[in-house]
């Protein structure tokens, strides 16, 4: 499958395409990955980390008509139609790819605009208080910020003593 292919996909099922360490593109999940195999077919790569959820993965696709090309103790690898929704959606699932959220459009202006009354603002600080990287001022330190040792002991006011 070519690269325009692989975000057709992606963008008709809301998937996120991420560019692999060999620099193949798929969709990476918690339980394994999609990626594309050729002649127009993708695979669905299960990696769990038991015999038994393996096995019940394997299941679910060979039930739904996907072709079984690799099997090892608690991975495998199912080959599916892309065209296939119900292959599409098994496949999805069982390597726990996540999708895309869908969001109205109403609802998306609504948390935009609750999100612009937080943003950060220049006089977000009330007057009086430092602004950061700023010293604070009072009469035991002096212009540098050094705490002025009242007691004569050589330590900063502030520690307790052992």
């Amino acid at each position: 499958m070519s690269t325009k292919d692989l975000r057709a996909f992606a963008e008709r099922h809301r998937l996120r395409l991420r560019r692999g360490d060999d620099g193949d593109l798929r969709f990476p999940g918690r339980a394994g990955e999609i990626c594309a195999f050729g002649d127009g077919r993708m695979a669905v790569l299960v990696l769990e980390g038991t015999v038994r959820r393996w096995r019940f993965r394997k299941r679910e696709g060979l039930a739904s008509g996907m072709e079984f090309i690799q099997d090892g103790d608690t991975e495998g690898t199912l080959l599916f139609d892309p065209s296939n929704e119900e292959q599409v959606r098994v496949a999805i699932r069982i390597s726990g790819v996540r999708q895309k959220r869908r969001m109205a459009e109403k609802d998306r202006e609504r948390l935009m605009n609750y999100g612009r009354q937080y943003q950060f603002r220049s006089d977000a600080f009330a007057a009086g208080t430092p602004a950061r990287g700023q010293l604070a001022t009072n009469a035991d330190s002096d212009a540098a910020g050094h705490v002025e040792d009242k007691e004569g002991t050589g330590e900063a006011p502030c520690r307790e003593k052992a």
